[in-house]
């Protein structure tokens, strides 16, 4: 009989667990789909595929803080998120810069104020 409550009380910890898990992966955004909501604004998506193999961990942490300070509106979660996406070389991205959309079919530029063009 105590085995059986022990396997109903772990199966229902189990059950537990399985939604939090979820929620935490749902709140994860795709890298492709955060770097055009981010990056996308000032930046064309060129100049950051051109960057992926040349840019190291360090170097691109320092990009995304500069960029930061220059007025891109990110939590420091976000540009955690950013940096790995960029320094893994996640699928998305890199599927994305091997055949990237014509420029005419991306939305115009905005620069934030005070940004030089």
């Amino acid at each position: 009989m105590r085995y059986r409550q022990l396997f109903f009380l772990a199966l229902y910890a189990m059950i537990l667990s399985c939604p939090v898990r979820a929620a935490a992966g749902e709140n994860q955004q795709q890298c492709l789909d955060l770097l055009l909501g981010k990056c996308r604004e000032c930046h064309y998506m060129t100049r950051i595929c051109q960057s992926l193999d040349k840019k190291n961990k360090w170097k691109w942490r320092r990009t995304i803080r500069n960029m930061a300070k220059k007025g891109a509106e990110v939590t420091r979660a976000q540009e955690d998120r950013i940096l790995d996406c960029l320094t893994d070389k996640a699928p998305d991205v890199v599927k994305f810069c091997e055949n990237p959309p014509p420029l005419s079919s991306m939305p115009p530029l905005k620069y934030p104020d005070g940004v030089k063009k």
